[in-house]
């Protein structure tokens, strides 16, 4: 498949040689997928990880991937959480994946992506 292909040189560039890739590299290139990456809010919180412990391996860089591939899908469930007055969580985001992608989300890409993206903390 080209997409796991794509996928594993954009996360071996990312990796520079390394197995896994830091919470910072990993938010980096989390936030060059959208609309985001001019966001100074945004910025400022990948800049926040470069201490973190966290690191990122192949498996769950791809698994996000396939997440964002089904964008639309997932927003659709989220936004029923929502409605539905169910809050908007790690554990709401884990559950839509893999009902949506079939792929589980680990938690460490789960505190990555809500530490980058949840900005108000809610």
């Amino acid at each position: 498949e080209l997409r796991g292909e794509v996928a594993t040189v954009q996360f071996k560039m990312i990796a520079n040689g390394n197995e896994t890739i830091t919470a910072q590299e990993y938010a980096l290139s989390l936030i060059s997928y959208g609309s985001t990456r001019n966001n100074p809010a945004n910025l400022t919180r990948v800049g926040q990880l470069h201490s973190s412990p966290i690191r990122i391996t192949i498996e769950e860089y791809k698994a996000f991937l396939k997440v964002l591939e089904s964008l639309d899908e997932i927003d659709f469930v989220l936004r029923s959480f929502v409605t539905a007055g169910e809050p908007f969580s790690k554990q709401q985001l884990k559950r839509a994946a893999k009902a949506v992608s079939k792929v589980d989300l680990s938690d460490n890409v789960l505190d990555v992506v809500f530490f980058v993206f949840d900005t108000s903390g809610d």
